[in-house]
């Protein structure tokens, strides 16, 4: 049935793509635009680095000093450290991608992987302080953005934690002796590639391969979601426009942001002031949009790590963001 679902949905795309092909170039063309102008520049030089850093095992000095901070706040192991560190600097699906990475070399138990997958993968903080607070929402401390962000990770962080204590019947939380057990006890096969001593330029070759080849997937998705939110703002009327953007933006944050930004009117239901503009920005940006569960999907697809389990999370965590910016900013 789910198959069958998913054909009728590619179908209607393909005769949607072919009768209104005008929206369908403007969406391709502002998702590639999008991909080229700010994903690649921002997320490749990351994903190579990190790859680099991860081949020539840079990363278990960079885990010995952020381990007592991280394990105090998240309860990670050494090994989980990384992820954190990259995921919260670069952004998404940096942090997924580092953290499949990890749990294919079987530094990390699967456990502890899909841990780390529901709050190391967020918006990026430069996306979320320049595009989101200053250029959207125009408000007058922007990184009050960045740290409601943060704050719903790592609150959806302490909960995953206590929720998976409980489906263990264990009570308390996760603790790193658990995380120590799962990696012992790890279900995926090594892919050989945490035992081998890469040379310099071998690692940097295989770090930009590897790198190029995520950074073209993510493109995809990006260039298709850019067009299915083009739809959604063609076909919807202009006086249930909220309801366009905030599709939109549940499809593709950025787009879906950036028409919030410009709107003034909730039609028939309530002023749409710009607290209201902020709280549904700031759900939208902690959910990632489903363009980056895709992206998620595309980064972990080669583990047994669920995308349902972190997709669940980010909805989880939409709503905490919500929460936490109506006490952040006294809506």
């Amino acid at each position: 049935m789910r198959r069958k679902t998913f054909i009728f949905v590619i179908v209607s795309m393909i005769v949607l793509f072919t009768i209104m092909p005008t929206v369908v170039s403007e969406g391709a063309k502002d998702g590639l635009l999008l991909w080229f102008m700010a994903i690649v520049p921002s997320l490749l030089p990351f994903m190579i680095l990190s790859n680099i850093l991860i081949k020539m095992k840079v990363t278990k000095y960079i885990n010995s000093f952020f381990k007592p901070l991280f394990g105090i706040i998240f309860g990670v192991s050494a090994e989980g450290s990384y992820p954190i560190l990259i995921g919260f600097l670069a952004g998404c699906p940096v942090g997924a991608k580092t953290t499949a990475q990890l749990y294919k070399n079987k530094d990390i138990g699967r456990e502890e992987a899909q841990y780390l997958l529901t709050f190391c993968n967020n918006l990026s903080p430069m996306f979320l302080i320049e595009f989101i607070g200053v250029k959207c929402l125009d408000v007058k401390r922007p990184f009050l953005v960045l740290a409601v962000a943060a704050g719903s990770a790592i609150i959806n962080a302490w909960l995953y934690r206590v929720m998976s204590a409980k489906k263990k019947c264990s009570g308390g939380i996760a603790k790193v002796e658990d995380w120590r057990k799962d990696k012992k006890d790890c279900d995926i096969k090594k892919d050989g590639t945490s035992d081998k001593n890469y040379p310099t330029m071998e690692a940097v070759d295989e770090s930009i391969g590897e790198s190029c080849e995520t950074i073209l997937k993510i493109g995809g998705y990006i260039i298709l979601f850019s067009i299915i939110t083009s739809i959604i703002e063609y076909i919807i009327p202009v006086k249930y426009s909220i309801i366009g953007c905030i599709l939109a933006g549940i499809a593709e944050v950025s787009t879906g942001v950036m028409q919030i930004a410009g709107l003034n009117v909730l039609s028939g239901i309530l002023l749409f002031n710009t607290e209201m503009k902020t709280l549904i920005t700031i759900g939208l940006c902690a959910f990632g949009g489903i363009s980056s569960v895709a992206q998620t999907y595309s980064v972990i697809s080669d583990t047994n790590l669920s995308i349902k389990d972190y997709m669940t999370a980010k909805i989880r965590q939409a709503f905490i963001a919500v929460v936490l910016a109506l006490l952040v900013f006294r809506i």
